[in-house]
């Protein structure tokens, strides 16, 4: 991870009220420096494993 992107990235959202996503989080590590960083959301298999859609009740 480019942290000074990701934290470049996470300002200009912030400044414009846009929340940001991170895609690909696979450990807690990189979790936790994104949550350091500001960014709003996170995707990956850290977070949690794919689903199928019915599952959610759709």
């Amino acid at each position: 991870m480019n942290e000074s992107i990701v934290r470049s990235i996470a300002q200009i959202g912030s400044d414009c009220g846009i929340l940001t996503i991170a895609e690909g989080v696979e450990d807690a590590e990189a979790l936790v420096t994104l949550r350091r960083y500001g960014i709003d959301y996170a995707q990956g298999f850290h977070p949690g494993r794919p689903e199928p859609l019915e599952r959610f009740g759709r």
